[in-house]
């Protein structure tokens, strides 16, 4: 196996960095993979698919800094004003994800209407939610999601999906921690399962090795936004990249919400703003009523691309995001899904 010394050796002279003295790491690779894969990918990360002689995998990596720069760019809310820590999140062992994930089943999944009014009246109407009510040094996130659908065989029988809980938590310096838990295999398809299940053993566990259970303390900078999330219309629409629709489609601001509510706690008047951008998007429909993979009743709106569908569930009451999903097009495989299961302020870092 290459290691540096003998990749350096090959390259001799024209090694870019041979003469250059590079310091060490402020943060091991560890942390910055975890920083990474604790929030889903940006609107500006492009969906890459890896073929492999024998394996296929379709891969969606994160980056912080994108919502990291995002926050620096907006304004300030008011403090909350009770301190008490966050309401218990949903346990990962509540949810119903498999073993085969289908698409969450819609009241209107065929010739739905717009979703603008509907989306204005439920800006109006935003309740207060459970976090609005928490205050402490750190922001709380629990989620669960998948970004990625494994193909194990050439002919796609082997299907597999693995979900990960994941905790998070930062301070206002945006240093904090990350909590991963691995879920058990869920499968895109009946084919899928009845294939593992024949074989009798566990699918195997991504290319990159994840551990059973990994804690990483992050240093400032790396954990989260470093600024409060601003409800002003103007710099909302910014941080969510709505003036880019044009070029790029109302599911980038889709993917955004979703990016946005996986790093900030949104306060009420920012998730009421929300769902008034949200109202003005093109091509948006209103999908009714609907039930998460958490139990939760919410409301469902989506926005087609050429080859997906993508989704966000919304409390009806509160306005804040459920859960979001990819469905893949013509196939219904759930490629993507996020669901947001706990938010809150503490001054215990889990």
């Amino acid at each position: 196996m290459f290691d540096e010394n003998s990749i350096r050796a090959l390259l001799g002279p024209a090694d870019p960095a041979r003469d250059v003295a590079v310091p060490h790491p402020r943060v091991t690779a560890a942390a910055l993979i975890a920083a990474a894969e604790a929030v889903p990918g940006g609107p500006d990360m492009d969906r890459v698919v890896t073929p492999a002689p024998r394996a296929r995998r379709r891969l969606v990596v994160a980056t912080a800094a994108v919502l990291i720069a995002a926050g620096t760019a907006a304004g300030t809310v008011g403090a909350f004003s009770v301190t008490r820590d966050p309401a218990p999140s949903i346990q990962a062992t509540e949810l119903s994800l498999g073993p085969v994930v289908r698409p969450a089943a819609m009241q209107y999944a065929r010739n739905p209407q717009a979703a603008g009014d509907r989306l204005r009246a439920l800006a109006e109407g935003v309740s207060p939610a459970p976090h609005d009510n928490t205050t402490g040094r750190y922001t709380y996130i629990h989620t669960v999601s998948w970004n990625a659908v494994f193909d194990d065989n050439p002919d796609g029988t082997a299907r597999v999906i693995h979900p990960q809980d994941k905790h998070l938590w930062y301070a206002p310096d945006a240093s904090g921690r990350i909590k991963v838990i691995p879920l058990p295999a869920v499968y895109p398809n009946e084919q899928s399962r009845r294939y593992w299940q024949q074989r009798a053993t566990a699918p195997p566990r991504s290319a990159t090795g994840t551990p059973d259970v990994w804690v990483h303390d992050l240093p400032a900078g790396m954990a989260g936004p470093t600024r409060p999330l601003s409800a002003d219309p103007a710099e909302l629409a910014k941080v969510l990249g709505v003036d880019t629709v044009g070029q790029r489609g109302a599911a980038a601001v889709f993917f955004a919400v979703r990016d946005l509510y996986s790093v900030y706690a949104p306060p009420r008047q920012s998730r009421a703003q929300v769902l008034r951008i949200l109202a003005d998007l093109p091509g948006v429909s209103w999908r009714g009523t609907v039930t998460d993979r958490a139990g939760r009743a919410g409301v469902a709106i989506s926005v087609d691309t050429a080859t997906t569908q993508q989704i966000l569930i919304l409390d009806p009451k509160t306005g804040a995001l459920l859960a979001w999903d990819e469905v893949e097009r013509p196939t219904d495989t759930v490629a993507g899904a996020t669901l947001f299961l706990g938010y809150g302020h503490t001054d215990h870092l889990g």
